[in-house]
């Protein structure tokens, strides 16, 4: 019996390379819906791993989960971020850590899982897969037209719960997976608690972004000029909302947009007048000067000690050189400067798509390539 199925096992693998079969629109909703429902509906508890991969190394961490019709809470219990948890309730997300203290939490405990039967997604069934002692059915989903990101999940075969998550990106280089390797149903749902005033609102996608949602108008108004808004997006994106965070240096204004597997931001702020005098600076990309203040929202990088979960991956951190840098769990990040704007765009897209994105955003009015202030 043991010999049977990891000979299934291996042949779901081979299935999953090159026999999946892509569903009819009709079939890839129900698939999808079916789900959505029993993470809304069920009482699930169990134990999982959740695999990282950076740029230079791969993250693990081990994770209790507990879960009912609107309540998520992920402990991690192993690896850098041991002891801390993070909480969905109602729509909203934050994390608590060792000490008991809640904060801001940049994503929501099952990230990437934010489906829906949307007819620019594309769902294949591949075979079979043995997951945590069960039988599950193993789907690829894409955006429709497009290799460049995918999420390959499987589902329990009786509840049509995910049982297992893996998100490619650009590439099909492995950003994460999530596993279970246990898992109990019909148990008692997590104690609700009182939700802190540092909890923030569960985006599309799965997690949550750092921010409060604004109008273009407000946006407008605090850059003191319309938005510089790209004139391309990569096919099937579209726009999900407006956002601002206060910083040192003034309002950070963001536009977020999602085919519902990839995110795309596009940020940008406004800069004060340079003094008189000024030096020298480095060259950007586009051949303008780029010195001037740093953002405030660009991250320390991924040593920094006592980070709590999720920071990396919501910080914008500063390229170093040719107007390039990684982004949260390896995402793409590209920035320029436009006139009196710092703009920076990053997301699940690949070098050449973010590109044309960032050659797509124009010049504040007014303006041109190679004006000062």
């Amino acid at each position: 019996m043991l010999r049977l199925r990891w000979l299934l096992v291996a042949l779901s693998v081979m299935c999953l390379v090159g026999c999946a079969r892509k569903l009819t629109p009709e079939r890839a909703h129900a698939v999808l819906e079916q789900i959505q429902q029993s993470r809304r509906t069920l009482t699930v508890e169990g134990e999982l791993t959740t695999f990282i991969n950076t740029e230079k190394q791969q993250l693990r961490a081990d994770a209790e989960m507990q879960r009912g019709p609107g309540v998520i809470r992920l402990k991690y219990v192993s690896g850098r971020f041991a002891g801390w948890q993070i909480i969905e309730q109602d729509g909203h997300v934050w994390r608590v850590g060792p000490d008991g203290k809640p904060s801001a939490s940049p994503f929501g405990p099952e990230p990437g899982m934010g489906l829906e039967g949307r007819a620019d997604l594309q769902v294949a069934s591949a075979g079979p897969a043995w997951v945590a002692g069960r039988w599950a059915r193993r789907y690829v989903i894409v955006p429709r037209g497009e290799e460049v990101g995918r999420l390959v999940i499987a589902v329990d075969a009786k509840t049509s719960y995910p049982l297992q998550m893996r998100r490619n990106g650009p590439g099909g280089r492995l950003i994460s997976e999530t596993v279970y390797r246990q898992i109990k149903y019909g148990v008692a749902p997590p104690v609700r608690v009182a939700v802190p005033s540092v909890a923030e609102e569960r985006g599309r996608g799965g997690f949550a972004g750092r921010g409060a949602k604004a109008t273009e108008q407000a946006l407008q108004q605090a850059l003191g000029g319309p938005l510089l808004k790209p004139t391309y997006l990569p096919p099937g994106l579209q726009l999900q909302g407006y956002y601002s965070r206060q910083t040192r240096r003034g309002v950070l204004a963001e536009m977020r947009y999602s085919d519902g597997l990839r995110t795309l931001v596009v940020a940008q702020v406004k800069l004060p007048p340079r003094p008189s005098g000024l030096g020298a600076n480095r060259q950007g990309r586009q051949g303008e000067r780029l010195s001037g203040p740093r953002p405030e929202w660009r991250g320390k990088g991924p040593q920094q000690a006592g980070k709590a979960p999720g920071e990396r991956l919501e910080g914008w951190r500063r390229p170093q050189q040719g107007g390039e840098a990684q982004g949260r769990a390896g995402r793409n990040l590209l920035r320029a400067r436009r006139g009196d704007r710092f703009v920076i765009v990053g997301g699940d897209v690949t070098q050449t798509e973010l590109q044309k994105v960032l050659e797509s955003i124009p010049y504040p009015p007014g303006t041109k390539p190679g004006t000062t202030f």
